[in-house]
């Protein structure tokens, strides 16, 4: 049986996360357009919508700054696509 107490948080969860989604946004187009290479930035911005990926939201997001990851920090952007990719698919 489905605890509905359960189902009621998660959607809050999914709510609370759909409504940060556009400050994220533009933090991620500031990141892009300013081209920041602060790492801690970039991966505490990922590990936020790999969080957010688990609601099933956000996946544009987290493609987009990790393409720009790329080009900072290639390896640890392989890393990040390869986690996604994997918790994806669980």
């Amino acid at each position: 049986m489905i605890d509905q107490d359960l189902i009621q948080r998660i959607e809050k969860c999914k709510e609370d996360a759909q409504n940060s989604l556009p400050p994220l946004r533009l933090l991620i187009e500031n990141i892009i357009v300013q081209r920041s290479q602060n790492i801690i930035e970039i991966e505490h911005t990922l590990d936020t919508l790999m969080d957010y990926a688990l609601l099933g939201l956000g996946e544009s997001e987290f493609r987009r700054l990790n393409s720009y990851y790329e080009s900072v920090n290639k390896n640890n952007a392989d890393f990040y696509r390869r986690s996604y990719q994997d918790m994806l698919d669980l």
